[in-house]
């Protein structure tokens, strides 16, 4: 979404409204149910207020602080494009460390998982005996 909102940006200079309309129908981003609801918000409320309260308001499977991470793209539109792009930098690099959190999280409750797993076929074994 970061590199996809970057090239948009920088290369077109797309209206953010029709950023939000773009990215809220790219099937890939489907799961981000923030971004359909911030262009319905949209057609009453500035850019700003919209996407915060879509970021609030929408379900879905963003954490407190990925959703910390994702707020910084509210501040899009409200400055020059050095700003914005530096906004965009921000959080790509936050979203960046944030993913590399999970896989080290993922891998470790893999393996406990893994040996529990183990513990439990064990366990049942013994009791049949």
């Amino acid at each position: 979404m970061v590199n996809t909102v970057t090239i948009e940006m920088q290369y077109h200079a797309i209206p953010i409204l029709r950023l939000v309309q773009s990215l809220s129908e790219t099937p890939s981003l489907a799961p981000l149910r923030f971004l359909p609801l911030c262009r319905e918000k949209m057609a009453e409320e500035p850019f700003p207020r919209a996407f915060a309260q879509a970021l609030r308001e929408a379900p879905g499977a963003l954490e407190h602080e990925d959703l910390r991470a994702v707020s910084l793209m509210g501040e899009l539109g409200s400055t020059d494009l050095e700003g914005q792009q530096h906004t965009l930098e921000t959080m790509r690099e936050r979203l960046t460390e944030l993913l590399e959190q999970a896989r080290e999280r993922q891998g470790r409750e893999a393996k406990l998982c893994r040996t529990l797993g183990a513990l439990a076929g064990a366990g049942v074994f013994l009791l049949a005996v």
